[in-house]
């Protein structure tokens, strides 16, 4: 189902602060450099990126620098020269300064000249068309897959399954915690204290109801006949007019990192950190707080339901992909550990299909693709680590079209544009 949650580059997006792919690095503990690496960059180096680069780039260079002289990245499977190799294709694309990066490394990796390239990715994948410059992270589709909705300051939304894009009008303060109805019609913005929605493609808005509590986590069973918004971490509130009214159903004892509603269902999910995963069979109502696998560590982010309840999955801070088959009355590991050191997980990293048997995740850290077709038990990569984070995925409703998120806010659709059939 949809979900949406404000992150911290989005609220840095509200105030004008240029979020670059360095920034979004630099927030990540995995990507700092230790205070041995800072050391080790010599003032040469720093002298002529400081000679040759924009004062707002040099930090990006510096701290390239001093990744460098890493000679693995354990945490993403992957060597240093993949990802020599993938920055320099990164800056090539953004027309930045490739002397001064081959200068760095040579200086520091000569190895990586001839170092053969990365594998090419083993999944079904393609990169979308160049997206509007002030799209976000979290990207969500409608049933189809023809109306793909991207978050952002405005925000820009495709009704051809991500081959063109219009951008939206800005007209809300923070227009960025939005989701795609299934039907592809509405698009919902909770910015703060407002709700608003846009029924032609986010060129304009109404303000549906202006609240005291400003939102927090939001979820749709899809067709937006309910609408659950969290009001601050621990209420929750239900909407049965579009936005208009809210009704409050429950307080939880816990902070809810994210929440699911199982379509037409009478099922609703939420994470409760510690205490595991939070299962409501009556739209709600009442609760019931299921503890996760030993050794699991906290539920975070938003878990993903399939329409009737029984399937949801779930990520885990042990960096493990959990499951119920059961209307959620028992949780359990699925095959899936993901790359990368145990962390928090970012919006929305795991998506399910209507049926259940379709399931995808981006992982945190080298934004892997993993899919599965056996209702979420078993788990294969579909493309190999690259040097940024996932953000977030979604798919239809058969999963025949699947699209992806990373941390420099590039997009990925699975089929590629331009070949190759849908995904099974």
């Amino acid at each position: 189902m949809v979900n949406v949650m404000r992150t911290s580059s989005q609220r840095a997006a509200k105030y004008g602060k240029k979020i670059t792919p360095l920034v979004l690095a630099s927030q990540n503990a995995n990507f700092l450099p230790s205070a041995i690496e800072q050391a080790s960059v010599s003032t040469a180096v720093k002298q002529i990126i400081s000679r040759t680069v924009p004062v707002h780039m040099q930090v990006y260079y510096i701290n390239f620098a001093m990744k460098l002289l890493r000679a693995k990245r354990t945490h993403y499977g992957a060597t240093l020269c993949d990802e020599v190799t993938f920055l320099h294709a990164h800056n090539v694309a953004r027309g930045l300064d490739i002397t001064l990066l081959d200068k760095i490394v040579a200086m520091y990796a000569p190895v990586c000249a001839t170092a053969p390239p990365p594998p090419p990715p083993v999944g079904n994948w393609g990169p979308l068309p160049p997206l509007p410059a002030d799209v976000n992270l979290y990207i969500t589709c409608g049933a189809s897959g023809m109306d793909v909705w991207i978050n952002g300051n405005p925000g820009a939304i495709s009704h051809d399954n991500g081959a063109t894009w219009t951008e939206a009008v800005d007209s809300v303060p923070e227009n960025n915690v939005c989701f795609i109805s299934k039907t592809g019609t509405r698009i919902f913005n909770f910015t703060d204290h407002l709700c608003r929605m846009s029924v032609d493609g986010g060129q304009s808005w109404t303000t549906q109801s202006t609240i005291i509590d400003a939102f927090g986590a939001v979820a749709s069973d899809g067709f937006d006949t309910r609408i659950y918004a969290m009001r601050g971490s621990f209420d929750l509130y239900v909407s049965t007019d579009l936005g208009v009214t809210w009704t409050p159903l429950h307080t939880f004892a816990d902070a809810v990192g994210g929440i699911t509603v199982a379509g037409l269902s009478n099922y609703v999910y939420v994470t409760l950190g510690n205490a595991g995963i939070g299962v409501s069979s009556d739209l709600g109502v009442t609760w019931n707080i299921v503890a996760p696998p030993p050794g699991a560590g906290m539920c975070t982010g938003y878990p993903a339901a399939a329409d009737g309840g029984q399937y949801a999955i779930a990520y885990t801070t042990s960096a493990r992909i959990i499951r119920t088959a059961d209307f959620g009355v028992s949780w359990n590991y699925t095959s899936l550990t993901l790359p990368g050191p145990p962390g928090m997980a970012d919006m929305h990293n795991v998506a399910i299909d209507a049926s259940g048997q379709h399931g995808l995740v981006i992982a945190r850290v080298g934004a892997v693709r993993y899919s599965s077709s056996d209702f979420c038990a078993n788990w294969a990569a579909e493309t190999t680590p690259i040097f940024e984070d996932g953000a977030s995925v979604c798919m239809n409703t058969g999963a025949s079209w699947r699209y992806a998120m990373i941390s420099t806010h590039a997009g990925f659709r699975s089929p590629p544009l331009g070949g190759g059939p849908p995904p099974p």
